[in-house]
């Protein structure tokens, strides 16, 4: 005759298996309301040390996490090319004590031709056109010279800046994520300047993420991007 006896729960396992609901609940919660979601941390060497695209010019060899001294960083950065075929939305915001002032870019790039859409409060305040050799803003066709190039008219970092600086007013440099997207993160100080400044470059796409300046800890400027993507050249 098999035994009528039920096992019964006992103070002790109840509470062990309280404790561990108890865990696995904080740990969801952990990740839900404390990590950010654009969390940008550093990236293990493994993710670069085999991207063919990560190369110095001299000897094609693969850049290593370790290796990524202000010098390298401005080698690297020098080597991007803007994809030829590309959507780009940005936002871009300028604080003072009297408030701020906040535009939104769009870029529809196709080859060298391209189209740029500015907005402030919902309404357009600038249209850039290139084709060719010419450029429209406003209506008005003009020679086109780099004063339209893309980055300066949404007000995003502009690489070309970049490649000029000074590698020992680079504070810091190396790979982070951003956005789920790779990126070369540098960070500047300029003694001529009283502000701090950084800005993240996306590995895949050569174009800057997110450029954030600071006088002192108190944040004056602020771009980002919305949205990007990269469509085949016609």
């Amino acid at each position: 005759m098999k035994s009528s006896v039920k096992p019964r729960l006992t103070a002790g396992t109840l509470m062990l298996v309280l404790a561990i609901a108890a865990l696995v609940t904080f740990w969801y919660a952990k990740r839900t309301w404390i990590e950010p979601e654009n969390d940008i941390s550093p990236m293990p060497g493994s993710e670069f040390s085999d991207n063919e695209a990560l190369s110095l010019p001299e000897g094609g060899r693969p850049l290593a996490y370790e290796e990524l001294t202000p010098e390298h960083f401005l080698t690297l950065l020098g080597q991007y090319e803007v994809p030829a075929g590309i959507t780009w939305e940005t936002e871009t915001t300028v604080y003072a004590d009297s408030g701020s002032r906040t535009r939104v870019g769009s870029l529809v790039r196709t080859g060298t031709d391209y189209e740029i859409t500015l907005k402030e409060d919902g309404s357009v305040t600038r249209t850039v056109k290139r084709t060719g050799n010419t450029v429209t803003v406003n209506g008005a066709t003009l020679p086109y010279s780099a004063a339209y190039a893309p980055l300066r008219q949404l007000g995003m970092a502009d690489i070309e800046y970049l490649l000029k600086i000074d590698p020992s007013a680079i504070a810091e440099a190396g790979w982070a994520e951003l956005d789920s997207r790779q990126v070369l993160y540098v960070k500047l100080e300029d003694p001529a300047l009283p502000q701090t400044e950084y800005y993240w470059v996306s590995v895949e796409l050569g174009l800057p993420m997110r450029c954030e300046t600071y006088e002192g800890d108190k944040l004056t400027y602020l771009a980002r991007t919305i949205s990007v993507e990269e469509q085949e050249a016609e």
